[in-house]
C-alpha cells in the first residue's frame, strides 16, 4: 500500500480544501443547512469516509502532520457558534432555557462518567518526562509528595523525551540512570511502565521506530514536562530548517555540548548524538508544562514565546499549543 506523508504546510492546505468542499456541500444541500451542520464537519466526514475506504482496500494511506491539530480544534469549537442567531434563540423561549440547562448538566455528567470509567477500566495517567538540571526540583517535590502519601504512582506510565546515543544504562550520565536516581527508585512506579529511548541501540532507525511504537501503544502523553535549552531546543530537538516530527537521532550542536559538559569529566566525554522525541509528538500531548529558571535563559525565553514561530527556535512552536503552561522565575522573565 502506498503511503503519502503530508508535512504541516501540506496538511494545512488539504484541510483548507476539505473546508471549502464542506462549504460547497452545505450551500447545495438544504438538509445540512436546516440542521446547522458546520462545513468543517461535512467536509471532514466525507474525507474520513473516502480515506477509510481507500486505506481499507490497501490502495493508499495518507499520514498528516498533526502539529496544528489542537490549534485548529480549539479555533473550531470556539467559533462554531458565531453564526448563531439571537433572534432564533429568543423564539425558542422557555424551551431554549431548558435545553441550555440540560446541556450544562450533561457536560458535568460526561466528565464524571469519563473519570469514573477511567478508574474502572484502569486507564493510567501518561507522563512525558524531561531530564537535565531544570526538572530536578520538580522530581524532589514529587518524591516528597509520595512519601507524604499525597501521590500514588502505581498506575502511572511514563515516556522520556530523550537519551544519549551510545551511553549504557549504568553510566551515571545516561538519562536512564538520571531518572532512576532522581525519581523512579524513590516512588512506587512499576519499572515496566517507564520508557526511554534505547541509547544502546546502534541502529538509529530501529531505535526510533521502536520508541515511536512505545509512545503510540500508550495512546500518547497526557502531561509533557519540558525544559528550555539556551538555543531554544526542547528535548534534543535542535535548531533546524524544519520541525522534526517523530523520534529521531540528532547531532548535538556545539552549544548543547558546551551546556552539557558540566555533567561530564570533560567535554570529550559528552556524546555527540542523541535519540529524541519529535516536535509533533510533543505537540500532541494534552498539556505541556515548561519550567525555566535563570537569567541565562531570559533572551531565549523571550525569543521563543514573543518572537516568530520558526524551526530555528524549536520551542517557538509551543505558541501554537492550546494547553501550554510556562513556569519561570523572575530572572528568566527579566528580558520581557
Amino acid at each position: 500500500m502506498k503511503t503519502i506523508e503530508l508535512d504541516m504546510y501540506q496538511a494545512t492546505a488539504v484541510a483548507a480544501l476539505v473546508l471549502l468542499l464542506g462549504r460547497v456541500l452545505v450551500a447545495k444541500i438544504s438538509i445540512l443547512r436546516r440542521y446547522c451542520i458546520p462545513a468543517p464537519v461535512v467536509g471532514g466526514f466525507l474525507y474520513a469516509i473516502v480515506h477509510t475506504i481507500v486505506r481499507g482496500m490497501g490502495i493508499l494511506e495518507i499520514s498528516c502532520d498533526m502539529t496544528l491539530k489542537n490549534v485548529f480544534m480549539v479555533a473550531f469549537f470556539c467559533s462554531v457558534g458565531f453564526t448563531a442567531s439571537f433572534r432564533m434563540l429568543k423564539k425558542g423561549g422557555v424551551q431554549t432555557v431548558v435545553f441550555l440547562a440540560l446541556s450544562a448538566v450533561m457536560v458535568i455528567l460526561q466528565n464524571i462518567l469519563g473519570a469514573g470509567l477511567a478508574s474502572v477500566f484502569g486507564l493510567d495517567p501518561r507522563l512525558g518526562l524531561a531530564t537535565g538540571s531544570t526538572p530536578i526540583g520538580t522530581y524532589k517535590n514529587l518524591v516528597a509528595g509520595y512519601e507524604n502519601g499525597d501521590y500514588d504512582f502505581s498506575n502511572v506510565r511514563s515516556v522520556n523525551l530523550d537519551e544519549y546515543k551510545g551511553l549504557p544504562k549504568e553510566n551515571e550520565q545516561s538519562y536512564y540512570y538520571f531518572m532512576h536516581d532522581n525519581l523512579f527508585s524513590h516512588v512506587n512506579i512499576d519499572p515496566a511502565n517507564t520508557h526511554l529511548p534505547d541509547g544502546t541501540e546502534p541502529d538509529s532507525q530501529k531505535a526510533c521506530e521502536e520508541y515511536n511504537k512505545v509512545i503510540a501503544s500508550m495512546g500518547g502523553v497526557d502531561l509533557q514536562l519540558l525544559g528550555l535549552g539556551h538555543d531554544g531546543h526542547i528535548g534534543f530537538n535542535e535548531p533546524n530548517d524544519e520541525f522534526d516530527k517523530e523520534t529521531h537521532c540528532v547531532d548535538l550542536t556545539e552549544m548543547t555540548i558546551e551546556a552539557n559538559k558540566r555533567f561530564f569529566n570533560s567535554i570529550d566525554e559528552v556524546p555527540r548524538q542523541a535519540y529524541t522525541m519529535g516536535i509533533a509528538t510533543i505537540m500532541r500531548a494534552k498539556c505541556v508544562l515548561m519550567v525555566v529558571s535563570g537569567k541565562d535563559k531570559a533572551e531565549i525565553l523571550k525569543k521563543s514565546f514573543f518572537g516568530p514561530i520558526t524551526p530555528q527556535v524549536p520551542a517557538s512552536i509551543l505558541q501554537l499549543h492550546p494547553n501550554f503552561v510556562l513556569i519561570a522565575d523572575e530572572d528568566a522573565l527579566s528580558a520581557l
